[in-house]
């Protein structure tokens, strides 16, 4: 899925299991085959696409729905996961494991602080967030290790 929402809607429609009914990601029902099937989602949730959290939400709608779904980790949903909780540790040699994203999560931090962090005063969070954001990209620039908080 690659966090792509458009196309995970795309390949709902096509596999008949949801009928759209207007343009909004909201604007569908469950078919008659829909509401027999199970729905497999293979994973790579995060990373890479323009709509993680989109994609998260179009899930959950369908589960809201009806819709007998199975969520499966994929590779990246994994990776995501280890890098982001690898910021928040100490230990220089964990940092490999978010820098070897690259430059993939960005749009997905660009979401999360659109969605939940803009013109909120949250303290803490926002400022871990920011703090990691700028630790990455000096990883990213420079190669280096050390780089503390």
């Amino acid at each position: 899925m690659h966090a792509d929402a458009d196309a995970f809607i795309a390949s709902l429609v096509a596999s008949g299991g949801i009928k759209k009914t207007g343009p909004k990601d909201k604007q569908f029902k469950l078919t008659a085959e829909g509401k027999k099937a199970r729905f497999i989602l293979g994973g790579d949730y995060f990373d890479k696409g323009p709509s993680t959290l989109r994609l998260l939400d179009v899930i959950k709608l369908l589960i809201d729905k009806g819709g007998d779904v199975v969520i499966l980790a994929g590779n990246h949903d994994t990776r995501t996961l280890i890098g982001i909780r690898s910021l928040s540790m100490k230990n220089v040699s964990t940092e490999h494991l978010f820098v070897r994203m690259g430059f993939k999560p960005l749009s997905l931090f660009k979401e999360i602080h659109k969605r939940y962090l803009k013109g909120k005063k949250v303290g803490n969070i926002k400022h871990l967030i920011l703090i990691s954001v700028e630790k990455y990209y000096f990883l990213l620039k420079t190669g280096q290790r050390n780089f503390q908080i």
